[in-house]
Formats: structure tokens, C-alpha cells, sequence
């Protein structure tokens, strides 16, 4: 799983910001996630007034990590 910011749709209120667990999203201007800390647990999904976030299935090529 993958957490997704619709920068459209992102008014940058800080919610998600302020309610994620491992501090992965911070605002400039917009949300932005860290994916290396993200925890996938889905809070910034729920909080998000705007729907601005989602959670998707990650792509096999998203998984590979290169050498």
C-alpha cells in the first residue's frame, strides 16, 4: 500500500500533518509524504477534510529496490 496526496485537492491545513503517528507528512504548502516513514496505518486518510489522501496498491516496479 502506498499513501497518495491529490495536490488538486490539498488545501495544506496541516490535519494530516499533526495526526501522523511517524511525523512522515509535512506541509509545504501541500502535503507531502515521506515514504520512508510512512506506516501505512491510514490516519491522514481518515483525518483528511478535503479527501485529499488515499491509499493504494503499490505497483510491482514501485517495490523494486535498486542495488
Amino acid at each position: 500500500m502506498k499513501i497518495v496526496i491529490d495536490r488538486a485537492k490539498c488545501t495544506g491545513c496541516g490535519i494530516c500533518s499533526m495526526i501522523c503517528p511517524s511525523k512522515a507528512i509535512t506541509i509545504n504548502r501541500k502535503a507531502e509524504v515521506n515514504h520512508q516513514y510512512c506506516m501505512k496505518c491510514g490516519s491522514c486518510v481518515v483525518a483528511c477534510q478535503s479527501n485529499a489522501i488515499t491509499m493504494i496498491e503499490e505497483a510491482e516496479d514501485d517495490k523494486a529496490v535498486a542495488c
